[in-house]
């Protein structure tokens, strides 16, 4: 079974090894770094007594909505706030291939993702 901590690894790696004009690697180490998140987030989400029971009656395609509104819901809208933020980037990073990213984009998303983790796991 893989861990959430495994898609850190591999956006570490991403960053590392990509150069400052390699789309692809930073693109990639985005999106990995925001499924670190997702998980954590959903994974600690889970076995809270007052949310757990939500993901049970949902596809897992509505989990990262649910992780939002379930962070609001426990008063975590700072979390909340830069778990959205993230997917929207993790979207453009996939998605908005017109868009450009530079490695200093990656770098501060990738020091979100530490954060919201950080934070999930003081606080839920």
């Amino acid at each position: 079974m893989i861990s959430h901590k495994s898609f850190l690894e591999v956006a570490e790696k991403l960053l590392e090894n990509g150069t400052s004009d390699d789309s692809a690697f930073l693109r990639s180490s985005i999106s990995r770094a925001y499924y670190f998140a997702f998980h954590h987030v959903r994974e600690k989400l889970k076995n809270n007594s007052r949310i757990g029971s939500t993901y049970e009656k949902t596809d897992n395609v509505e989990h990262h909505r649910i992780n939002v509104e379930s962070l609001y819901k426990l008063n975590h809208s700072d979390i909340a706030d830069r778990l959205g933020n993230l997917r929207r980037m993790r979207n453009n990073a996939d998605y908005e291939l017109d868009r450009d990213l530079n490695r200093s984009t990656a770098e501060r998303l990738l020091k979100h993702a530490k954060w919201i983790s950080a934070k999930v796991d003081r606080r839920i």
